[in-house]
């Protein structure tokens, strides 16, 4: 492969004084849009839903309480809190505040955003909290005393990198963080994971495992249930393998398993779902299955696997959740969920199903792993807002909270259609528009995708899009092409690599068959994708203009030719290939940076690329670059960078209230 001169290469310096100049001078390109007062509108009515005192403040449970992060108008950084399941169950639950994230960035004068927590196993007065600044993949952990709700000056404290730690007993840590450039993977990641004493530096920690520089990185965290603490080095070798070591006997050793398959921890047993085939004694088992043994077998031999789970045909397990004494597994038929609960009894597995609703989002965790044999269950739909469950394993079903409706459903549906794919194969999304909908081939219509790392696609609640889009009138579409997960690792996998020209192919099929039944037509329909999905939005740009009117990419992959050396993207290489090799024949024929022309041979439709200049996950270079290019070619474009959020695009509900409404406000502008 040979590089192309690229003379756009300088916006890739993320915090260049000329780049980011480029950044605000694009911003002014908007202001036909924000100064609109349906911008203005839309963005109060967004902020005013994501910062609402009435929402549900899901809850995370430890120790007999239930803990929650809070964001509203008063508290956009967040309160970090607590509560007991019996007060949090009532109208007003009496808040035990443990931080308040606006104060300290307000003290500290940082701009921080909460990534998550790790609260100690054996003492639970302690926790590791991890702070981004500018919502960054990049953290800074500190630990924190939950009794005196101080950040404890002499406690384990590590500098801002990519990194995770896990607890091994209240005065010591496992910890994966690069202590230098050279311990980082290609993707920026650390590969070395060190056993840290309290009292001594982390400098001063020891190697307990190392990996490859060539891997994808190394990360750590604990798995408890029901009285089995397992600690963990998750070694990714590369995105769809992983390697888990785990201390036995005095030293550090690896989990016996099938081949690049995942594993959950259920008390002294590991479950593993299979990415592929795998035989042993002569059996074989399906991709996609579920297998169980014991730690200590697969710890100190060849372990023997016993089959839990086989999905059916059109089947996909989604997540598996564990609690105390059960396991819950949740799966997509059809993409239409379903939840399956296992018990052991007198050695034995007992399975049932628990009814849910099907044309739903349904997400499982566990309410309290050590203590607890229920779960909490989030259930939302396109035109049903989240309500919050305690589940039973026997199906029984106690409503906790049930998050408001932000825009009137009435007179809308939701409907499944399949469309058939470039090479035959069937390709279903979801519709929601008006119960009396005209097939006339005049209806805005929006499609989102994605496509790819096997993310399924599954409807789900949202304001912005109630607000922005459903209640004006417009049509949405869900696709769930090849690169998801919504038929197993098959419906991924079909679309890796050289056969990346699937997902996009199986998008346009949907678009056509939009199209073929009268619900719109290409001067009436846009497509909207973030990441991986910014990456297909963009081909649509250059492989069928002729499709759209309208096309938004969020936080996008462009140049795939440089991809692999922008950030985390030397990670992602299993799943579109190196360019620096072969692979480039087939990168490049979708690639969008190399694959744009000039508005006098094709006029594309308009477009607006996002991004944000914190994103340290896809490189922000990726969407200035693309625009940079278009513009040059005379072609329509508007750019918005956020200056922070990470690769979420915002830091707070106002920043998501800005860039939903720039969406929204710019596909009804060009699609109604």
């Amino acid at each position: 492969m040979t590089e192309m001169l690229d003379p756009y290469l300088w916006l890739e310096d993320i915090e260049d004084p000329r780049a980011l100049t480029w950044v605000e001078h694009h911003k002014q390109d908007l202001q036909a849009l924000t100064s609109k007062s349906e911008f203005e509108t839309l963005q109060q009515q967004i902020e005013q839903a994501l910062n609402a005192n009435d929402n549900i403040p899901f809850p995370t449970g430890r120790q007999g309480m239930y803990y929650n992060l809070w964001r509203d108008a008063k508290n956009p950084r967040g309160l970090w809190r607590r509560t007991s399941p019996e007060s949090y169950r009532t109208a007003n639950p009496d808040w035990e505040i443990l931080l308040d994230l606006d104060a300290l960035a307000a003290a500290e004068q940082e701009n921080w955003v909460w990534k998550h927590v790790e609260v100690c196993p054996q003492q639970p007065d302690r926790a590791l909290i991890f702070l981004s600044r500018g919502g960054a993949d990049a953290v800074v952990m500190r630990e924190f005393d939950l009794q005196t709700r101080t950040f404890l000056p002499d406690g384990f404290q590590l500098p801002e990198a990519k990194q995770s730690a896990s607890w091994k007993d209240a005065d010591t840590l496992w910890f994966t963080s690069a202590l230098s450039e050279a311990e980082k993977t290609a993707a920026g990641y650390p590969f070395i994971t060190r056993e840290w004493s309290r009292g001594t530096g982390f400098t001063e920690a020891k190697i307990i495992h190392s990996g490859e520089p060539t891997d994808a990185g190394a990360w750590t965290y604990n798995e408890n249930t029901a009285g089995h603490h397992h600690q963990v080095i998750r070694q990714l070798v590369h995105f769809f393998d992983a390697r888990l070591l785990l201390p036995w006997e005095g030293e550090v050793r690896v989990l016996n398993k099938p081949p690049r398959s995942e594993a959950f921890f259920f008390q002294d047993q590991v479950i593993c779902w299979l990415r592929q085939p795998w035989t042993q004694g002569g059996q074989e088992f399906g991709a996609g299955s579920l297998l169980i043994t014991s730690v200590q077998e697969a710890l100190e031999g060849q372990p023997e696997y016993t089959l839990l789970f086989r999905p059916e045909e059109a089947m996909s397990v989604q997540n598996v959740t564990v609690t105390r004494q059960h396991v819950l597994v949740t799966v997509l038929h059809h993409v239409r969920s379903e939840v399956h609960a296992f018990s052991r009894t007198e050695g034995q597995w007992v399975t049932s199903r628990i009814p849910v609703p099907e044309l739903a989002h349904i997400e499982l965790w566990p309410e309290d792993r050590e203590g607890s044999d229920a779960a909490l269950m989030t259930v939302t739909g396109f035109l049903t807002p989240s309500t919050l469950y305690r589940l039973l394993p026997d199906g029984t079903q106690e409503i906790l909270k049930s998050n408001p409706h932000y825009f009137d459903p009435t007179g809308l549906k939701v409907e499944q259609h399949f469309a058939t794919s470039k090479d035959g194969t069937r390709i279903p999304y979801f519709q929601v528009a008006a119960e009396d909908l005209q097939l006339d081939g005049k209806n805005p219509t929006l499609l989102y995708g994605y496509g790819g790392f096997e993310n399924a696609r599954t409807p789900i609640y949202s304001a912005s899009m109630g607000l922005g889009w459903l209640r004006k009138g417009g049509v949405y579409v869900l696709s769930n092409i090849r690169g998801g997960s919504e038929y197993g690792p098959a419906w991924h996998q079909a679309a890796l690599r050289e056969n990346r020209q699937r997902a996009f192919d199986d998008f346009i099929a949907i678009a056509e068959h939009l199209i073929e039944r009268g619900v719109t037509s290409a001067e009436h329909l846009g497509v909207r994708g973030g990441s991986n999905g910014g990456l297909l939005t963009s081909v649509m740009l250059t492989q069928r203009p002729d499709l759209f009117k309208a096309v938004v990419s969020e936080v996008p992959l462009t140049d795939m030719q440089r991809y692999h050396k922008l950030l985390a993207g030397a990670s992602w290489m299993a799943e579109y290939g190196n360019p620096e090799t072969d692979d480039w024949n087939f990168i490049h024929k979708y690639s969008p940076y190399h694959n744009t022309r000039p508005a006098s041979e094709q006029k594309y439709p308009r477009s607006l690329f996002l991004s944000s200049t914190r994103d340290d996950r896809v490189h922000p270079g990726h969407a200035r670059k693309m625009v940079a290019r278009l513009k040059e070619q005379g072609q329509d474009v508007l750019y918005y960078e956020n200056t922070e959020g990470g690769h979420a695009g915002s830091a707070n509900n106002r920043q998501m209230a800005h860039w939903q409404s720039l969406i929204y406000t710019f596909l009804w502008n060009e699609l109604n």
